[in-house]
């Protein structure tokens, strides 16, 4: 029969809480005022560090006209806010209180890639409740050359509650 003193359970108490602190996912804030810890989500992502550790940023309300090349070695999660506020809400992207937009499009040596308003190259990525909105062509009705709004590069990438909107060529996936 073993025994545990109360310094044991002390002990597999503090054991256990140091390893969940360790495995904690870290998270960048970003909000168009001065209520998060960034103001762009290209500043917070720039800060994270390139290492095996797993980062999310919270994206608070707004429209961000941000062109984002995300490329890290370890998981990433963009988590966008939304308008479905009721406790038993079921969210879909109509919901969505975040919009990453661009506005570019495959010109003068211009890659397709380029034009997207996220690149992602980073294996196990995920975005949460964010609208990606590739803004060239409004108007043109997706006469011209091609312009995207969301290029995948990696593997393991999973959009949940996202929408996706362009006028031509809207989700690229790759290589």
């Amino acid at each position: 029969m073993v025994e545990f003193t109360g310094k044991t359970l002390l002990f597999a108490f503090f054991a256990v809480a140091c390893t969940i602190v360790a495995n904690a996912v870290k998270t960048a804030t970003v909000s168009k005022d001065v209520t998060g810890h960034f103001r762009t989500i290209a500043a917070a992502l720039a800060s994270i560090p390139d290492n095996d550790e797993a980062w999310e940023v919270d994206i608070y309300p707004g429209l961000y006209v941000e062109h984002l090349v995300i490329n890290r070695t370890g998981p990433l999660t963009l988590r966008g806010h939304t308008n479905c506020t009721e406790s038993k809400c079921q969210p879909t992207y109509k919901d969505n209180a975040v919009t990453i937009a661009w506005n570019d499009s495959a010109t003068n040596g211009t890659t397709n890639e380029q034009t997207s308003a996220v690149w992602i190259r980073t294996n196990n990525f995920k975005a949460y409740n964010i609208n990606f909105n590739q803004t060239w062509g409004d108007g043109w009705y997706g006469q011209g050359p091609q312009a995207i709004a969301v290029t995948v590069d990696a593997d393991k990438v999973g959009f949940y509650h996202s929408g996706f909107y362009g006028w031509q060529d809207t989700l690229y996936v790759g290589d």
